[in-house]
């Protein structure tokens, strides 16, 4: 009676190790190709805008912030998560170069959405300006600009057309005032259309 059963066992043995044989390869494979779609994709460096395309005069056509403020008293730390969006935006900025110079006019007004703890409160700051008049250097994708109030700004470049202009403005400030010390991040991305 052992040999009855015999050939079907070793036959679907057999079976059991060329599917685990053929599982092995496919698994393989699929390794091959996962591995090889992620080493063989890297991310595009970014473009290196032409310095003369930032030359002329620029009207915001868009703004918006999004970010954290997180303010610490006596141990107790409170976050707030805002959003903003512009409105009433008249704001222009003209660059110009030898030297490279930049004069800013006009404000925009910015519509402020905060959530501390769940708890949403609307704000709008109004009378607002891009930054005050300076100078500008470009450098890989960055746009650094020295104005008359502050030290060096920096900017990102995310797109630099005949007609678009698009920054990427990244705010990371701290005060400690009268024992009360607060961390604001955020992002605020300014569009320009050519004027």
């Amino acid at each position: 009676m052992c040999g009855i059963f015999t050939f079907p066992l070793s036959k679907i043995f057999k079976t059991i190790t060329n599917l685990k044989k053929s599982m092995k390869s496919i698994k393989f494979l699929i390794f091959a190709l996962i591995a090889s779609v992620l080493f063989s994709c890297s991310e595009d460096e970014p473009a290196t805008p032409d310095q003369g395309m930032i030359v002329g005069a620029w009207k915001m056509s868009s703004v918006d912030y999004s970010g954290t403020s997180t303010t610490v008293f006596n141990g107790q730390s409170t976050k707030i998560n805002f959003t903003g969006e512009g409105k009433n935006l008249n704001n222009e900025i003209n660059f110009s170069e030898n030297p490279n110079e930049f004069s800013v006019s006009g404000t925009y007004d910015v519509v402020l959405k905060m959530d501390m703890g769940g708890n949403e409160m609307i704000s709008e700051q109004n009378g607002l300006s891009f930054v005050n008049s300076g100078d500008w250097e470009i450098d890989g994708n960055k746009l650094y600009i020295t104005d008359d109030v502050s030290a060096i700004q920096e900017a990102t470049i995310k797109e630099l057309s005949e007609n678009k202009l698009v920054l990427l403005w990244t705010l990371k400030q701290e005060s400690d005032q009268f024992g009360v010390k607060t961390i604001m991040e955020g992002d605020g991305t300014f569009t320009f259309t050519r004027n």
